[in-house]
């Protein structure tokens, strides 16, 4: 598969072409037409057959145009124009660096996932889990209900459509509940439709979110609604310097396991044995909870594979 990007003046032009099994001359039609997927079913992707229909009204509403070429056997080039204004001056430079969250001060919160597809779970988890946060997974409305009503999470992030039962009914039930009333409830939807933003917020939802969904948009969410304090890497950029002078004053009265403890980390991180790291963490947060914010942080840069930074980091407690 290829992208073109061409451009002249102000018209910009996007050009996908690929050598997949194409599209046959009678059936370049259909594709458009929403619910509707052409070709061997075998070859059939999962969904609802309305993404191309969604991609050709948004195009057309900003004044462009959605085409396709094909030949069966031989691939398809999609093609796209649109008029855009030159912003080039109105971009600010991003800051040379940001600071990296590495965890929360305080208990463990617990996050309620509903979503019928197992990769949309699976992006939010692999991004809070390592924070702490414990997650609660569902893969379908009722069966979000139910953990809802036994788990009593903290704050729950539902998709819409899901089988047995959609967003709109979980959130409308978890607001009927006593003990959930009051629990945040964020919905995460590739929706496009405003009506569908206004039927959630209307069935009691409290942010609605679009998919892809941005990790810094969910995190500001998670802060507002959990009343979060961030624990930041210490020492990133000038940018940062002033977040993480207070990080310095943080890390001062962090509590830590005992020099032996640290020790035996530092001989891991050592060695590189990051699976022996995560074996000896999750140890440390069995023993004593007030060791859960130096188990997050060490957790996170074991993650990352960052064994250097591991040890300078015990090198600071231990020193």
């Amino acid at each position: 598969m290829t992208l073109k990007i061409g451009y002249h003046n102000q018209r910009i032009r996007f050009q996908i072409e690929d050598t997949g099994i194409g599209i046959a001359s009678e059936e370049l039609d259909k594709i458009f037409i929403p619910f509707q997927q052409v070709g061997d079913p075998h070859y059939w992707a999962q969904g609802t057959g309305l993404g191309l229909t969604i991609t050709k009204n948004l195009i057309e509403i900003m004044g462009g145009k959605l085409a396709v070429e094909s030949a069966s056997k031989r691939g398809s080039t999609f093609w796209f124009a649109l008029d855009l204004p030159d912003v080039s001056n109105l971009m600010k430079p991003e800051p040379d660096e940001l600071p990296v969250i590495i965890g929360y001060e305080g208990t463990a919160r617990q996050i309620l996932v509903v979503d019928d597809k197992w990769e949309n779970r699976s992006v939010i988890i692999n991004l809070l889990t390592p924070l702490g946060f414990e997650i609660i997974e569902a893969n379908h409305g009722q069966e979000g209900l139910t953990q809802a009503q036994t788990r009593l999470p903290d704050l729950i992030i539902t998709d819409l459509v899901m089988p047995v039962l959609d967003g709109f009914e979980l959130t409308r039930q978890i607001k009927k509940i006593p003990q959930l009333k009051t629990t945040p409830i964020i919905v995460v939807s590739a929706s496009v439709f405003e009506t569908d933003q206004q039927q959630s917020f209307k069935a009691g939802c409290d942010e609605f979110l679009a998919k892809p969904i941005r990790a810094d948009t969910l995190l500001d969410r998670l802060q507002h609604y959990l009343n979060l304090q961030w624990i930041y890497e210490p020492g990133s950029s000038p940018t940062t310097r002033r977040v993480n002078m207070k990080l310095v004053n943080h890390s001062a009265i962090l509590i830590t396991p005992p020099s032996a403890q640290l020790i035996t980390l530092y001989d891991l991180a050592m060695q590189g044995d990051i699976s022996g790291i995560m074996a000896e963490i999750d140890k440390l947060e069995q023993v004593d909870q007030q060791w859960v914010s130096f188990c997050r942080r060490i957790r996170q840069l074991a993650q990352n594979f960052e064994e250097e930074k591991i040890c300078q980091q015990l090198e600071q407690f231990m020193g």
